[in-house]
C-alpha cells in the first residue's frame, strides 16, 4: 500500500496560552500567536480530529482509534476508550469530559471513571454524534447526525424542537456573551436559540441556505464568526458581513474551523491556514513532510483513456498525472461543498458532479453549467448518484426521485409515477439487457419489460432497508451494501453476510467494487476495507496496514488491477 495524505485540511484548532495548536488528518502543528511554526507532532497512526483543553490545562485529543491526552509535556490515552471514532469534545465544569463518537454514542470521562450514553439507555435517537457543547450553566448540548438537538443537564435527556421539522445535522454549538445559542447545520443554515424561541437566519442576503456550516464562534466582542464552504460570515449583532475570494485575501472560499485567541481569529481552511488580523487574512506557511497537494476527495472515477478524475468537498477537479495527485489545470474554481459528489465523466469528455442541495454540475470546455429546479426539468436538488445508460442518457438519483437527462429533455420518476420505493434514490445501475436496478433509503426496485418489482425486508434477505450502493459483477450477480452490511442476489435467492458468514457483519459500508479477477472490495465508514473472493474475508485497517484512514469514500480498479482507496483523509494505492 502506498497513501498520499493530505496536511493542510484543518480539523480544528485550540489556542494554547501563547501557542495555537492546529491538528489536521496526519498530526498536530504548533505556531507562536504571529503564525511562526513551533514543532509540530506527526507520524500519528491515526487521523486527529478535534482538539479541547480542560481547565487544569491537559490537551484532551480526540482521533478515530480513541482519546489521546497532553499534560505537562506527556502522552496518555484512554484505554476504555480504544478504537472509537471521537468526533467532538466538550469540557464540563465540573471536572467531567464529554466525547461524542460517529456510531458509539456519548462517553462521560470524570475521575477515571467511563459512562456510555447511547441509542438503548438514553433518550439519544442517534449513536452518530457530531456536535457537542458545554454551555455556562452546564447544561450539555448534542448534536446528532440528522436527527437534531437534545441537551443533558447531568440528569434528564431532553428533546430540543427545532424550528425547521426535517432532519437537521447539527455541525457546530456556541454560547453568545447574552446567553444566545448559536446552532450551525449541514444544509439548514444557522439558527439562534434563546428562551425556548428560534430564529433562522438562513434568507439572509447571500446567506446559509445553500452553503454547509461547519464552525461557529464568537469573539471578546460579542460578534460571531460563520465558517461555510462558501466563505466566512460575520455578524455584529446588526450586519452580516461576507469574506471569500473575490473579496479578501482568502484564497479559499472552503472554510472549516476558526478560533479566537483573545486578539485575532484565527481560519482553517481545506487547503491553507490564515491569521486573520488588521482585517487582512494571512496566508501561513505550515510546511510538512507529508505535503501532498491534495484535498478531502470524496469520489473519483476514470475517464474514457482510463485516467483517473477525484473530486474533493470543495468540488475542485484533481488528476492523477502517473506520480501523484494535482488540481486540474483547468479552471475549476466552484466552491460548493458535497458530502458525497457523485462524479461521472461522458464519453465526450464533459464531467458531471451532483451536489447536495444546488443540483447538477456539468464542467465542459473549462466551463461550468448549473441545472436545478428552477432552471431545468430535474426532480430535485440533493443528488446522490450518476450513471449513464447504453444511450448515453444520463440517470440522476436524488432525495425527491429519480431523473433521465438526454442532454435535451428531463423525464422524471416518483414512487407515484413508478415502481420506486421511495424518492429517495441512491443510485442506479443497469444490467447488459436493459434491465435497471435502483437502489434507495427504503429498499431495492428494477423495472424490465414494463414490469417493476420491489424487494425490502419483507421479502428478500437483506441487513436492512436502506441501501447506498450496488454493483452486477461478471456473473449477473447484484451486490448491495447499506449501513448494516451486504447481500447478495443472483436472480433466483438472496444471501445476507453477517456475522454468521463473514467479518464485515454488521459494518456500515459505504462503497464497493470488483477487480480484475472478480474479487470483491468494499470500503467502509470509519471500519477499514474488506475483500472477499469469495470464501475468504480480509480486513484492512490502520492499525494493520498503511491505508490513509478506515474512512473509505470510493474505490477504483485501474485496468492494471491497482486498487484505489479514496478515504476522508486520503488516498491510498493498492497493489497485489
Amino acid at each position: 500500500m502506498t497513501s498520499f495524505l493530505n496536511t493542510q485540511l484543518t480539523s480544528d484548532i485550540l489556542i494554547n496560552q501563547d501557542e495555537v495548536w492546529i491538528c489536521s488528518t496526519s498530526g498536530i502543528k504548533r505556531t507562536d500567536l504571529k503564525g511562526n511554526l513551533l514543532n509540530q507532532f506527526e507520524d500519528f497512526n491515526y487521523q486527529v480530529n478535534c482538539l479541547k483543553k480542560d481547565k487544569k490545562g491537559k490537551i484532551w485529543i480526540g482521533t478515530n482509534d480513541g482519546v489521546l491526552t497532553y499534560f505537562k509535556g506527556k502522552w496518555d490515552n484512554i484505554k476504555e476508550l480504544k478504537g472509537k471514532f471521537i468526533s467532538t469534545i466538550a469540557i464540563g465544569n465540573k471536572g467531567e469530559v464529554w466525547f461524542g463518537t460517529n456510531s458509539n454514542g456519548v462517553f462521560k470521562s470524570k475521575r477515571g471513571e467511563i459512562e456510555n450514553f447511547n441509542t438503548k439507555n438514553s433518550k439519544l435517537k442517534s449513536n452518530s454524534i457530531s456536535c457537542l457543547f458545554m454551555d455556562s450553566s452546564n447544561l450539555l448540548w448534542c448534536g446528532q447526525m440528522l436527527v437534531g438537538l437534545l441537551t443533558f443537564d447531568g440528569k434528564i435527556w431532553k428533546e430540543i424542537e427545532q424550528i425547521d421539522k426535517s432532519s437537521v445535522w447539527v455541525t457546530s454549538i456556541v454560547e453568545g456573551q447574552n446567553k444566545e445559542i448559536w446552532i450551525g447545520t449541514l444544509i439548514n443554515g444557522i439558527y439562534q436559540y434563546k428562551d425556548d424561541n428560534w430564529q433562522n437566519f438562513s434568507n439572509i442576503p447571500d446567506g446559509f441556505s445553500a452553503y454547509m456550516v461547519s464552525d461557529i464562534i464568537v469573539d471578546s466582542q460579542n460578534t460571531t464568526w460563520v465558517a461555510t464552504s462558501s466563505g466566512l460570515f460575520c455578524f455584529d449583532g446588526l450586519n452580516w458581513k461576507k469574506y471569500n475570494t473575490s473579496n479578501s485575501s482568502l484564497k479559499t472560499n472552503h472554510i472549516k474551523k476558526l478560533a479566537f485567541d483573545g486578539k485575532n481569529l484565527w481560519v482553517g481552511g481545506a487547503s491553507g491556514f490564515y491569521l486573520f488580523e488588521n482585517n487582512h487574512f494571512k496566508l501561513l506557511n505550515l510546511p510538512s513532510k507529508n505535503e501532498v497537494n491534495i484535498s478531502r476527495i470524496v469520489n473519483a472515477t476514470f475517464d474514457n483513456a482510463g485516467n483517473i478524475w477525484a473530486v474533493n468537498q470543495g468540488m475542485k477537479l484533481i488528476q492523477y498525472n502517473g506520480n501523484s495527485f494535482e488540481y486540474s489545470a483547468v479552471d475549476t474554481t466552484k466552491e460548493i461543498e458535497c458530502v458525497k459528489c457523485p462524479f461521472v465523466i461522458d464519453s465526450l469528455g464533459n464531467k458531471w458532479i451532483g451536489s447536495q442541495n444546488t443540483g447538477l454540475y456539468k464542467f465542459e470546455n473549462g466551463i461550468w453549467k448549473n441545472y436545478n429546479t428552477k432552471n431545468s426539468g430535474i426532480i430535485g436538488d440533493i443528488i446522490f448518484g450518476l450513471d449513464f445508460d447504453k444511450s448515453g442518457a444520463l440517470w440522476v438519483s436524488t432525495g425527491y426521485g429519480e431523473s433521465r437527462f438526454d442532454g435535451r429533455n428531463w423525464i422524471n420518476y416518483t414512487n407515484t409515477n413508478s415502481g420506486l420505493c421511495t424518492n429517495f434514490v441512491n443510485t442506479v445501475k443497469f444490467e447488459e439487457n436493459g434491465k435497471q436496478w435502483f437502489a434507495t433509503a427504503k429498499g431495492i426496485s428494477s423495472y424490465f419489460n414494463n414490469t417493476w418489482t420491489k424487494y425490502d425486508i419483507s421479502n428478500a434477505i437483506i441487513p436492512d432497508d436502506s441501501f447506498r450502493d450496488m454493483l452486477i459483477d461478471r456473473n449477473g450477480d447484484k451486490w448491495f451494501c447499506s449501513g448494516k452490511g451486504v447481500s447478495k442476489f443472483d436472480n433466483v435467492s438472496w444471501i445476507k453476510y453477517d456475522l454468521t458468514n463473514s467479518t464485515i457483519g454488521k459494518h456500515e459500508v459505504t462503497c464497493m467494487a470488483i477487480d480484475k479477477n472478480g474479487i470483491k472490495w468494499f470500503g467502509t465508514y470509519n471500519d477499514g476495507l474488506f475483500r472477499f473472493d469469495g470464501l475468504e474475508w480480509k480486513h484492512f485497517t490502520t492499525k494493520d496496514s498503511r491505508i490513509a484512514s478506515d474512512d473509505i469514500r470510493k474505490i477504483l480498479v485501474d485496468k492494471n488491477n491497482v486498487k484505489w482507496l479514496f478515504c476522508g483523509v486520503g488516498i491510498t494505492k493498492l497493489e497485489e
